[in-house]
């Protein structure tokens, strides 16, 4: 994971590195328990060293920031449905007077 300074640093060993040299690898879990999303983002030296830290036990979850829903979204999705039942209503109208001409 990338430290303040920009360097990466192994969440297992602590070595630090200033690009992504090679066997260096990134580790993203995610789990959905419940209501709750749990999110992990780590980076390692090596995958012996992601092996050995998913071995133990989780550590806490990061925090992950969901964005909110605001009210332009509810206005998308009203919009959305209105249109789709105009369509719809247009469409039976059509079908509806043709059947009797």
């Amino acid at each position: 994971m990338a430290g303040d300074d920009g360097h990466l640093e192994c969440t297992y060993c602590g070595r630090r590195a200033r690009s992504h040299p090679p066997g260096w690898c990134s580790l993203d879990l995610e789990s959905d328990e419940g209501v709750t999303e749990l999110h992990w983002y780590r980076g390692f030296c090596s995958t012996e060293h992601a092996a050995a830290w998913l071995a133990r036990p989780l550590p806490a979850p990061d925090r992950v920031q969901r964005a909110a829903s605001d009210w332009r979204d509810w206005r998308f999705y009203g919009g959305l449905l209105a249109a789709i039942t105009v369509c719809f209503l247009a469409t039976a109208g059509m079908v509806t007077i043709s059947s009797i001409l």
